[in-house]
């Protein structure tokens, strides 16, 4: 099961330790990060006729991997890591008792039901690549490089768990005795192999062919592969659906070696782009203009707005505004399939954090409206914590200080947004305050300050609430 970890307790400390640890996998000899990368050792490799191309995978990595026996790994890495200093002030110990945590304390939440995950790493959390890129680096170096294989294998090269090799035939054993071995070592992580065919074979988004005693490339698509790209009537900039182009021409030269294979992927990609209604003509400008090792001149800016995208709207909004020396960067607004559709469980507003909320007097029409990053439960108790100690900086005991006969309604609480930036929702904050204040709030703290301008949609606000 894959679950988003964004809300996670140790959502920011996985991602910290994913930079701590990334390097302790990058420096592997077998690592490679992308296609083009491989395409550099490909290169200089030379095959003999006797030479077969294979592919590993290892099925289900992350939950397979043995959590006490990683960590173990990675702290011998770190002590014996020249550059730790460079990217963090934590020991060894205290990076894996950190890495522990992540571990330990995650958790799943699916239709209201808490799952723990005894063992593996979770799919999701980023920490879960490193540590898998570690335990195969460990792999690799203890079973493959010291085993009687290694001198048959002119060429082992791991991208996450997909591994190419390049294996030199020989009378004591084949392919399929590596593959055997490799599923002996580790129960919970099993292998499986693919050989060429015909003289060729697919690795992640290439497509490896013989020729003499070189190795080619082309760019791979499955059988499968529907060819829908971004639609140029979809609800996006100019400047993304351009770039999706560029991205794929872009691609194209990297991974095409022969230009008979070149000029055959940049006419798929031409009628491929027209089928999604791209307009001929900025096909043929943007395929005719386009170098892919032309570097574009980054402007530099004193600021930047992240505003959602309006056609017609946003595109002259950042024109203005790049004018003034203000980048504006668009992000995704409501669509039909926000709305209509709830493919993940939505959990309900006093089972989540990072609310809006309004509470009332039962006695009176006075109201409170505050914000809150933790479940509505713990802010209530810190509030009725406060009216115990007489803290005269609450507004709830203010309140009752001042009418002594009130009581707070605490069963009975409008939720009026939600927001996981503290920035956004203070703003938020602020404008619900500026649209029902009456006169008759309890709040004694001034909200942050918003421009008058926001005056104007006060009777919009409070249509638009559900209370």
């Amino acid at each position: 099961m894959i679950v988003s970890q964004i809300n996670d307790p140790t959502y920011l400390m996985s991602k910290i330790l994913t930079d701590i640890l990334n390097p302790l996998d990058e420096t592997a000899d077998s690592f490679i990060k992308s296609s083009v990368h491989l395409k550099e050792h490909l290169k200089i490799l030379s095959i003999d006729p006797d030479c077969f191309l294979s592919t590993c995978d290892a099925t289900n990595l992350f939950p397979s991997i043995p959590v006490k026996q990683t960590l173990g790994i990675t702290f011998d890495l770190l002590k014996k890591d020249k550059t730790l200093n460079e990217r963090t002030k934590w020991t060894p110990k205290q990076i894996v008792n950190l890495m522990e945590i992540c571990l330990e304390t995650y958790f799943k939440s699916y239709d209201g039901t808490i799952y723990t995950q005894t063992d593996g790493t979770p799919i999701g959390k980023s920490i879960s690549g490193p540590m898998a890129g570690i335990y195969l680096r460990w792999f690799e170096y203890t079973f493959i490089r010291n085993s009687e294989f290694n001198s048959q294998i002119l060429l082992w090269k791991r991208m996450r768990d997909d591994v190419l090799i390049v294996w030199k035939k020989c009378v004591s054993f084949d392919l399929q005795d590596l593959k055997t071995y490799l599923n002996s070592i580790e129960e919970r992580v099993q292998w499986t192999m693919d050989l060429e065919e015909r003289r060729q074979l697919p690795f992640t988004d290439i497509l490896i062919s013989r020729k003499d005693d070189k190795l080619i490339t082309k760019v791979y698509r499955k059988a499968t592969h529907t060819n829908k790209y971004i639609n140029w009537r979809s609800c996006n900039a100019k400047e993304v659906l351009i770039g999706t182009m560029k991205t794929l021409i872009f691609r194209a030269y990297k991974l095409c070696d022969l230009p008979e294979d070149l000029n055959e992927e940049l006419l798929f990609l031409k009628d491929t782009f027209i089928a999604n209604d791209f307009p001929p003509k900025v096909v043929d400008r943007v395929f005719a203009s386009y170098k892919p090792d032309q570097k574009e001149e980054n402007e530099q800016f004193d600021y930047t707005l992240t505003v959602p995208f309006i056609p017609g709207f946003s595109e002259n909004l950042k024109r203005e505004l790049r004018k003034l020396g203000v980048r504006v960067a668009f992000r995704k607004g409501r669509t039909l399939e926000s709305i209509l559709c709830r493919l993940k469980f939505r959990e309900p507003f006093e089972k989540s954090k990072n609310n809006i909320y309004k509470r009332n007097c039962k006695n009176c029409n006075f109201t409170y409206i505050g914000e809150t990053s933790q479940y509505q439960q713990c802010r209530d108790r810190g509030h009725k914590d406060a009216i115990k100690a007489c803290d005269a900086n609450n507004s709830f005991y203010d309140h009752l200080k001042r009418n002594p006969t009130h009581e707070i309604n605490w069963d009975d609480v409008s939720y009026l947004d939600k927001d996981n930036n503290t920035g956004r929702r203070l703003i938020k904050e602020a404008l619900y305050i500026n649209a029902f204040d009456e006169g008759n709030l309890m709040n004694l703290k001034n909200p942050k300050p918003i421009n008058p301008i926001w005056n104007e949609f006060r009777t919009f606000i409070r249509k638009n609430t559900k209370l």
